[in-house]
């Protein structure tokens, strides 16, 4: 039983070990367990289409992978490690493949044989779509088996360089990350 991440949870100070004032947790439907993935290495496919929009999109992602895997290098566990590359005509749909992908045309994902198109709030820099695990009677209940990410290229000005008047890229993408 798959699913898609449609809300998220508070988990409040002084509940757990959270060093935060509060941080998100999403969590199964069903059995309410905390989504993972299973390991710490987590590969991603970047569409060699990018956008046309701007360039140095793929940098941007790079060093917003940087920063998470920065920031988890201290965890007890040994933190996550990323690793990308550009692929040719990166699948789209549910096919256990992490993807991004930028809409240059339409803020929609296309559809597939198994999917529909499904259009994104027009609102969105980006769109994170996690699937995962959600059958409590499975050991792998809530294991995370695909992130893709969308960027709205068709709807916003997104910029690499830090101009004033655009969406700074690698900050959306550290956000959606």
């Amino acid at each position: 039983h798959l699913v898609r991440i449609t809300n998220v949870q508070r988990v409040e100070s002084g509940t757990s070990s959270v060093t935060t004032s509060a941080i998100g947790v999403q969590r199964t439907s069903r059995s309410q367990r905390p989504l993972y993935h299973p390991s710490g290495c987590v590969n991603f496919e970047y569409d060699d289409r990018g956008t046309t929009r701007i360039g140095g999109e793929w940098t941007a992602f790079d060093a917003a992978f940087a920063a998470w895997e920065g920031a988890s290098a201290n965890m007890a566990c040994g933190g996550v490690r990323f690793t990308t590359q550009v692929v040719e005509s990166a699948p789209d749909g549910h096919d256990g493949v992490n993807t991004i992908h930028f809409r240059d045309d339409t803020w929609c994902r296309p559809g597939s044989a198994t999917e529909p198109e499904v259009c994104h709030s027009p609102e969105a820099v980006a769109v994170t779509r996690v699937l995962y695990i959600d059958e409590p009677s499975s050991s792998r209940d809530g294991e995370i088996i695909e992130v893709d990410i969308d960027v709205n290229s068709a709807g916003f000005t997104l910029a690499t360089d830090g101009r004033a008047a655009a969406i700074d890229l690698q900050s959306a993408a550290t956000h959606e990350i």
